[in-house]
């Protein structure tokens, strides 16, 4: 008869992580399990939909080796609700198992065996590489907002991660906007591209610090992330990788137009928001465009439809030297604005109308320029 004693808000606040992984609706029964394994004084917690699955490490007291799998959502909520922090979980037998804090004990059936969990292993690596926690869960929370799950460009489905030089360059895009971000890996062993689900960004993302190192490693059909087994907080997910083929939108990145101005983001996105009130439709647009002063710039809208217009005028820093008309769609700019955590940003922008135009925030140094945007405009005429 195994026994392992157990704090119940430790527990509690591992299993509320691994609970995500466990579909809502599933195939294969035994994904609706956790399945738990003792050895020494570590419980190993392992979740999963058969397509991502994680792992997170609970410390425990134990003298006796096991597995078993229980009802992930069940134990979960049998556990919130006990008063005492002290639980001790015992196997009575293969199919019954006890769990009692204080005065309270129930027995849960055991309806899969831990040969019947199938696990995720990334076998046959190819490409291995460590990067900071603050820095990858960054660059999945931005670059995973930029993507359209429902996309009818297939090809856009999911995040790009490839090597660009000295750099690990993530990108999310829906076709008429884009998000990249690329921040130094601490090591890297070789890397080629590949493309990771939306679902598996979030999942990641919601796991990370702002503290530590994160060792990632890919074959052809899967990636694993994971952090030193001998932390508190240690966790390693492995996911299938996304089937297509991103398009290279690094030389879009490699023209990027020399014209720019520097505007306040906030104020900016203060005045965009004020004209789409004056814009009908599902998709408020507006327009930028130079002043005869050359020391400002105007954006408005105007809807004929409801025959309302609206002007804000962004006074610059610098002399405009090129003259701008553009038109974009608020919600697309604001989006991008939105992930935008500097004071100013550079706009680059080309003259010709069909080119699109860049978004970068301000920085001090080159090494700090992480984040940039990439934006489509709109045609008009004026």
């Amino acid at each position: 008869m195994s026994k392992v004693k157990l704090d119940r808000e430790i527990i509690i606040s591992k299993l509320q992580k691994a609970v995500k992984y466990v579909p809502s609706k599933t195939m294969i029964p035994a994904f609706d399990n956790f399945r738990l394994s003792v050895q020494g004084n570590v419980m190993n917690i392992i979740a999963s939909d058969g397509n991502i699955q994680v792992t997170l490490n609970c410390p425990v007291s134990s003298k006796d080796a096991f597995t078993v799998c229980l009802p992930a959502k069940l134990l979960l909520k049998t556990l919130m609700l006990f008063r005492e922090n002290d639980v001790t979980i015992t196997m009575k037998s293969d199919t019954k198992v006890e769990v009692k804090s204080g005065k309270s004990k129930y027995n849960i059936s055991v309806e899969c065996q831990p040969n019947d969990f199938p696990i995720m292993r990334n076998e046959a690596i190819d490409n291995e590489m460590a990067i900071g926690q603050f820095f990858l869960q960054k660059a999945l929370k931005m670059t995973e907002k930029f993507v359209d799950d429902k996309n009818t460009v297939s090809n856009l489905i999911g995040i790009k991660i490839e090597q660009i030089k000295d750099r690990m360059v993530f990108t999310g895009a829906d076709g008429a906007i884009m998000c990249r971000y690329a921040a130094k890996p601490l090591s890297i062993n070789k890397w080629e591209q590949i493309v990771i689900p939306t679902e598996t960004a979030s999942k990641v993302a919601s796991l990370l610090s702002d503290k530590g190192e994160i060792g990632i490693s890919s074959s052809s059909e899967k990636i694993t992330f994971f952090t030193d087994s001998t932390d508190e907080d240690a966790f390693q997910v492995c996911s299938v990788l996304a089937k297509v083929k991103f398009p290279n939108t690094e030389g879009l990145f490699d023209k990027c137009p020399t014209n720019s101005i520097v505007l306040n983001t906030l104020e900016v996105k203060d005045a965009i928001k004020r004209l789409s009130l004056y814009s009908s439709g599902d998709s408020p647009s507006f327009i930028i465009q130079n002043t005869n002063d050359k020391m400002s710039i105007n954006l408005s809208s105007n809807d004929n439809l409801q025959n309302r217009d609206g002007e804000e005028v962004i006074t610059l820093m610098d002399e405009l030297v090129h003259p701008i008309v553009k038109s974009f769609g608020s919600d697309y700019f604001i989006q991008i604005l939105n992930n935008v955590d500097t004071n100013e940003f550079e706009f680059f922008f080309n003259e010709n109308e069909k080119q699109p135009c860049f978004i970068i925030p301000c920085v001090n140094s080159e090494e700090e320029k992480l984040a940039s945007f990439l934006i489509v405009g709109r045609m008009i005429n004026v």
